[in-house]
């Protein structure tokens, strides 16, 4: 069953993005936020701006860290996430990349406009990036902005 309306594929054409009405359950939000803060406090010390791959966990990782990873990788493969994506690109998905972003207030790093595809080495273009605030966003505090519609200019440096 579809997760967006036909007004949100629509938008999502027109505009390269959209901010569906389909929100996740307050139990998922609140595990996101504990596993989240479980990762930052065992990497005490390093910058937590970018956090590549969560979903995998590299070399003799303890069993603290397997869980974490295997907790990231269940949830972006969820039914949820996926119907998403398969609303806009079809049911051929694949689970190629995820990172999160931490914006620690007064010292995150400022991210300046960029297409994400140029940054992916995936040709045609044909992926969806989902952004999942684990906390409130505003203008205020650094939230997600688009160009709206800048996906069909081609690239732009």
């Amino acid at each position: 069953m579809p997760i967006l309306s036909d007004a949100e594929k629509e938008t999502y054409a027109r505009d390269g993005q959209v901010t569906p009405a389909w929100r996740l359950d307050d139990a998922r939000l609140a595990a996101l936020r504990e596993s989240l803060a479980a990762m930052l406090s065992s990497a005490a010390g390093q910058r937590p701006d970018f956090i590549p791959l969560p979903h995998v966990a590299a070399g003799d990782a303890d069993s603290a860290t397997l869980e974490r990873a295997r907790g990231y990788f269940e949830f972006f493969s969820s039914p949820e996430l996926l119907d998403l994506v398969e609303d806009v690109i079809g049911p051929d998905i694949i689970l190629w990349t995820a990172a999160l972003f931490c914006k620690p207030a007064a010292t995150g790093l400022a991210v300046p406009w960029h297409q994400d595809g140029q940054y992916w080495p995936i040709r045609p273009r044909a992926t969806v990036t989902l952004w999942i605030a684990l906390d409130d966003v505003d203008s205020g505090n650094g939230c997600m902005r688009v160009v709206p519609g800048s996906h069909r200019l081609g690239d732009l440096h």
